[in-house]
């Protein structure tokens, strides 16, 4: 429900022009943003940087912690370019 409701508020967006990049962390934000929200941006729209979720669980297998920083450190780049 949380994803559904989400999408209600991003598709202000249009209100926000100042928003450059949107973080994705895990599988249920990436598969809500693409099914919910993606279609509701017009025009470029900010970047979307996808990521691991940052539980423990989402970081401690196959090197997801360095993929998880590296993520975030390139996001802020695109949010302070």
């Amino acid at each position: 429900m949380d994803v559904v409701e989400g999408d209600v508020a991003l598709a202000a967006l249009d209100l926000l022009p100042e928003v450059m990049v949107i973080v994705l962390c895990g599988d249920y934000a990436r598969r809500g943003w693409r099914r919910y929200t993606s279609g509701l941006i017009d025009g470029p729209g900010p970047v979307v940087v996808e990521t691991h979720h940052p539980s423990a669980q989402g970081l401690v297998r196959d090197g997801r912690r360095a993929q998880f920083s590296t993520a975030i450190r390139h996001a802020a780049a695109l949010a302070n370019a």
